[in-house]
């Protein structure tokens, strides 16, 4: 999607929006951003600020934004949507959005103690995996 509005970070809760527009400024958008925590959306709020056209403008949401688990995913994704003043535009539609990953999950590492064990059983209706107790079939 084409879009002139942009969203960057430029510091640890610091954010800036770049209005790419020549004429028209940010006041007929509303701005709304969504934390992500492994996929699940935890908290939501609104980017109160004005870029005039062909401008950048920061701001700071240390206040909004909860402390960061080490172990998990973090995006932020912004979203700028019509307020319903535009004449061909109707309220609520989505004009630009940006997602920004904020810190990287912590994946658990697959043990391969004990992979001799793993066998293999096939028929013509299903699949078996057997490691230990464990059984796995796939049909």
């Amino acid at each position: 999607m084409y879009q002139d509005l942009h969203f960057s970070k430029v510091g640890k809760t610091t954010y800036q929006l770049y209005n790419e527009n020549f004429f028209v400024d940010t006041s007929s958008y509303n701005m709304t951003w969504r934390l992500i925590e492994d996929g699940v959306v935890i908290k939501t709020g609104q980017v109160d600020t004005v870029a005039q056209p062909q401008s950048k403008v920061r701001f700071d949401l240390a206040k909004q934004l909860p402390k960061l688990k080490s172990n998990k995913e973090y995006f932020i994704n912004f979203y700028a949507t019509a307020k319903g003043t535009h004449p061909l535009l109707e309220k609520g539609h989505l004009l630009a959005s940006d997602q920004l990953m904020l810190q990287k999950g912590k994946t658990s590492t697959f043990v391969t103690k004990g992979a001799a064990n793993v066998k293999v059983a096939q028929d013509p209706n299903q699949t078996a995996v057997i490691a230990g107790d464990a059984k796995l079939k796939f049909d």
